[in-house]
């Protein structure tokens, strides 16, 4: 019974925060998934240590593309207990670079 009740907040939940989406989209004059995109731009923009696949995104390139450049020592990463992540100042650097 308590999951029950559990899932029913969830949903709940949910919903609300889907209408409140779409209640800022329109207040903006844009389309919910633009809104989406905008906040997980500005999200990737206050990161300083990126993901495997938000450092692929960032450089416009796949995870196995990355996975090579980072093989061939094109892309420093930095260890973080066994996590492996990337400076977004180092990618700048690259991106400014052209390579």
């Amino acid at each position: 019974m308590k999951e029950k009740i559990k899932n029913q907040i969830r949903v709940k939940l949910y919903q609300e925060t889907i209408d409140k989406i779409k209640i800022l989209a329109a207040e903006r004059g844009v389309s919910p998934s633009d809104l989406f995109q905008e906040a997980c731009n500005n999200y990737l923009d206050s990161k300083q240590l990126l993901s495997n696949v938000e450092a692929a995104e960032y450089l416009g390139i796949s995870r196995v593309t990355l996975w090579r450049k980072v093989q061939a020592g094109d892309i420093p990463t930095v260890d973080i207990g066994g996590l492996v992540r990337y400076d977004k100042r180092q990618l700048d650097k690259i991106i400014e670079s052209g390579k």
